[in-house]
Formats: C-alpha cells, sequence, structure tokens
C-alpha cells in the first residue's frame, strides 16, 4: 500500500501547478486563499476528512483517478488519508495563486523520498 502512495506521490508532484477541487468562493480572494491553505494543510499533511467533507465539493469528479478508486470525493479522501498517515506534514506550501474562483498551489512534496 505505500507504494501506491509513494507512486501517487510521485504523479501529483509532477504536476507543478494545479488547480484544486475546492468549494471556492466567487471573486472573495481571501476566503478562496484560505480555503486552499486548509485544503493542503487539514487534508493532506493531517489527514482531517471532516475538513475533507467541508472544502471538497460533493459532486467533484476526478479526471485522473487513482488506480482503482472511484473518481470522486470518497477516492480523494482515501488516498489523503493515506498519504497524511504514511507522511505526515510532508506538504510544504510555497505558492498559491488566486484570481476569481480559480485557485491553484504549488506544494511540493518533502517526505522520503523527497522530490
Amino acid at each position: 500500500m505505500r507504494k501506491f502512495f509513494v507512486v501517487t506521490i510521485i504523479f501529483m508532484s509532477l504536476l507543478t501547478l494545479f488547480v484544486l477541487p475546492l468549494q471556492v468562493v466567487a471573486q472573495d480572494l481571501e476566503a478562496n486563499r484560505e480555503i486552499a491553505r486548509r485544503y493542503m494543510e487539514e487534508v493532506w499533511n493531517k489527514g482531517d476528512m471532516a475538513a475533507a467533507d467541508e472544502l471538497i465539493a460533493e459532486d467533484f469528479v476526478n479526471h485522473n483517478p487513482f488506480g482503482d478508486l472511484p473518481p470522486n470525493r470518497e477516492g480523494l479522501k482515501i488516498v489523503a488519508a493515506g498519504t497524511a498517515e504514511a507522511f505526515p506534514d510532508a506538504f510544504v506550501t510555497d505558492d498559491l495563486i488566486v484570481e476569481g474562483d480559480r485557485v491553484a498551489i504549488y506544494s511540493p512534496f518533502h517526505g522520503e523520498p523527497e522530490f
């Protein structure tokens, strides 16, 4: 299972900027920035799935699903929970770009192996 998470993290790290599947507030830039920060910190670094339910849109569709996981919010939560358990606090947000209701984040992985 650890190998699955390492492969997933490597794949995600190859994407230097990606648009987050978050419930952002149109045109409220600071609110959107805070949602993105919480998404990375609480969901990916801490494995807080209550925060995932709050922050990730219920009808989220993952167009690049992880392995045999469902291509929806539940599949993303499985990967995030496993990543946070195996590599707590491994994502460091270096940059957030917020324009209207879109947020992009650059958050390299700093776990083992680091890349």
